[in-house]
């Protein structure tokens, strides 16, 4: 499977500001990333993810409008195993530790199936975010969601299921030498 993340409508402006913050650096600060300058249409779609302790863990610090709107809930303050089943959580949790721990960024693509009998599509791009430009301590994520129904509110409900034959994961391809030069 092969998407266009960078000329998706939302997904690549998130990855333009994230390489326009990264300048010359393996990954931008925290700190850089300024909820004035992002193009509007990315904020309601934003996730800003706390590294915990090394990775073990993960806190949504920023949840996005049109995410609460989707989830139908506000999971800001919580972390994935508070709030996901365990294949979900599975995987959100390895996606997670795969931007810590390469430092790279990603681009999922997967299909669920909502209790509202609604097939969604998720695309998302996470983007490696450090406070010390050493380390992972945040993560950037863009999501936007795509379906063969009305995406209204609370449209995942409580039980999605992920669909494991419509699973692709990539990695962002961007000047690997500098992610090298910062290891």
């Amino acid at each position: 499977m092969s998407y266009d993340y960078r000329n998706d409508p939302l997904l690549g402006p998130g990855l333009a500001y994230w390489l326009h913050k990264r300048g010359s650096r393996a990954v931008p600060r925290k700190a850089d990333i300024d909820p004035i300058e992002l193009p509007p249409k990315l904020l309601p779609n934003m996730q800003i993810i706390e590294v915990v302790d090394g990775g073990a863990r993960f806190r949504y610090r920023l949840v996005g409008t049109a995410l609460v709107d989707a989830y139908g809930k506000d999971f800001t303050g919580k972390h994935p195993d508070e709030l996901f089943p365990d294949d979900r959580l599975r995987f959100i949790q390895s996606i997670y530790r795969r931007v810590h721990d390469t430092k790279q960024p990603l681009f999922t693509h997967n299909k669920y199936h909502t209790p509202k009998n609604i097939d969604v599509y998720a695309l998302r791009i996470y983007l490696p975010l450090s406070d010390n430009d050493s380390e992972v301590t945040h993560i950037m994520a863009v999501l936007r969601f795509e379906s063969g129904g009305p995406l209204n509110e609370g449209m995942w409900g409580e039980g999605a299921q992920m669909d494991p034959e419509v699973h692709y994961i990539e990695t962002i391809a961007v000047d690997s030498a500098v992610f090298e030069a910062a290891d």
